[in-house]
Parts: C-alpha cells; sequence; structure tokens
C-alpha cells in the first residue's frame, strides 16, 4: 500500500472503533485524527470529503461486503432447492453478519454499523443504497414468496421490522461478547445463530390485526 492509503485505512479503521463505541455524534474528527495517528487535522478532508462523506464511505464498504456473501450464500441454497423455505433463506440472507461474529474487527463493524444507521442523517442513504444490492434483493424476493398468509399492505413493514431488529439483535449480541463486563452473558454462537432466523420467522408470519 501506499502512504496515502496506509492513512486511508487507519481513518476507516480509527472511525469504525469510535463510532462502534460512541455513535456518530461522540466523535469529533480530532478523535479519529487522534486514534488513526494523523496529525494533519485535514485528514478526513483530504480522503473523504468530511465526516459525512466518511460515515456514507463506511456504510457503503460494510454493505457492499455483507451483500456480496449474502447472495453467494442465498445462490448455494437456490442450487439445491427452487423454493427454499423461510427459515433456510433467514440463515443465508444472516450469513454475512453470524460470520462477522466470530471476529472482533468485524463484531467492531457490525457494532458501527447499528449505531450509525440508526441515525436519521443517514437512514435515507442507507435504505436507498440497500435498494440497489442483489443479494438484498434476491431475499427480499425470496422472503414476500413466503408471506402469503400476511396482507400485501404488510410485506414491507415486516421486512423492515426484521431487518433492524436482526442488525440490532446481532449487534447488541456483539457488544456483549466485547464487554469485559456485560450486563448478560453472550448466548453462544450456535445457540444465537439458531435463535434469531427462528425470531425473524414469527415476526414476519405474525397474524395482521
Amino acid at each position: 500500500m501506499t502512504g496515502a492509503q496506509l492513512g486511508r485505512e487507519a481513518l476507516i479503521e480509527a472511525s469504525t472503533a469510535l463510532f462502534a463505541e460512541r455513535g456518530v455524534d461522540g466523535v469529533s474528527l480530532g478523535d479519529i485524527h487522534r486514534a488513526s495517528g494523523h496529525r494533519n487535522r485535514s485528514a478526513t478532508a483530504y480522503h473523504f470529503g468530511g465526516k459525512e462523506e466518511l460515515v456514507k464511505e463506511l456504510i457503503t464498504m460494510v454493505v457492499e461486503d455483507h451483500d456480496g456473501r449474502r447472495l453467494d450464500a442465498l445462490e448455494r441454497l437456490l442450487a439445491g432447492t427452487d423454493r427454499p423455505d423461510l427459515r433456510s433463506v433467514l440463515e443465508a440472507t444472516l450469513t454475512p453478519l453470524m460470520e462477522d461474529l466470530t471476529d472482533g474487527p468485524l463484531r467492531l463493524r457490525l457494532r458501527m454499523m447499528a449505531n450509525v444507521i440508526a441515525d436519521e442523517r443517514y437512514m435515507g442513504f442507507t435504505q436507498a443504497f440497500m435498494q440497489t444490492l442483489p443479494g438484498l434483493g434476491l431475499s427480499t424476493t425470496l422472503i414476500i414468496g413466503h408471506l402469503e398468509p400476511v396482507p400485501a399492505e404488510l410485506h414491507v413493514e415486516r421486512i423492515v421490522l426484521a431487518t433492524s431488529f436482526g442488525l440490532r439483535t446481532i449487534a447488541d449480541q456483539a457488544r456483549l461478547i466485547d464487554s469485559a463486563h456485560p450486563n448478560r452473558e453472550p448466548l453462544d454462537l450456535a445457540t444465537f445463530r439458531a435463535q434469531l432466523p427462528l425470531l425473524l420467522e414469527a415476526l414476519l408470519l405474525a397474524p395482521a390485526p
């Protein structure tokens, strides 16, 4: 890597860790520069344009990485059957996030994403970007194919709720794993991996009011 590339990577690594711990508003550019080892106060502006652009770059990087792995998992699933059951679709959809739970730096990414995309300033950007992704698009199509018992006008709302619940639950698990003094013991990963698709399936198929 060149010096510029290393400097950019240092900013990404530092901001990911800081946003994971404090959220966007709890972190200043000065905090990021100090944590990344940059002495130049304009480092973020030079590499990304500003703090908002840095946040959007982090979102883009993580979501694209997850979606590539998600698409691979879904295509492997579809290679064995034309109509996989809903639970199998959910397990494949969650594959990249579950994989990230096994690695410390990748757990930071999960925690960072949960904090960042809950920020109203970045919700619109994130939602619009996610609509362009092939893995999520395929997952949504497969999920909707199993929502016949649910009124059509509730399909999008159920998927949004399931997406939000899934990400927050995985981020919470990551936080418990990383905490030196967790407020409760994290589930072992095998149990957590088995439980979450069951919960999401119940949420998606819950009776309409």
